[in-house]
């Protein structure tokens, strides 16, 4: 399994669409065998998606994407855990725990329950 986690900085990236770098993680029996960042190369979406491709990724973690990206990218039968925040050493020892990220990373503003109703 070949997981992709957007960056910026140390931290999962806020916007796939917009990252110029990933952390790929080449994944053996739940453990991390190899990681590299590589650089993505252009901002343009279909060229940044056949890069996950060419590098083999079965998994993105991420942070929000377009609704756009998410379709182009599930149709190359990647897995997309959207919505994704924090650091990536973290996000990713949790992923690889099994842990569902949703519990502890999810950005903010997003996923939660709000409450329902009319204005007073």
């Amino acid at each position: 399994m070949v997981a992709a986690l957007p960056l910026l900085r140390k931290r999962i990236a806020p916007v796939f669409d917009e990252a110029g770098e990933i952390l790929v993680v080449r994944v053996m029996e739940g453990r991390a065998q190899e990681q590299t960042i590589r650089k993505l190369p252009s901002h343009l979406l279909p060229e940044k998606i056949d890069s996950l491709t060419d590098l083999g990724v079965t998994v993105l973690i991420c942070g929000a994407i377009s609704c756009a990206a998410e379709a182009m990218v599930a149709a190359r039968g990647i897995q997309v855990c959207p919505f994704i925040a924090g650091s990536v050493d973290e996000v990713l020892q949790a992923w690889l725990a099994g842990r569902p990220l949703t519990q502890d990373f999810t950005m903010p503003g997003c996923g939660r329950h709000r409450r329902r109703g009319r204005r007073r």
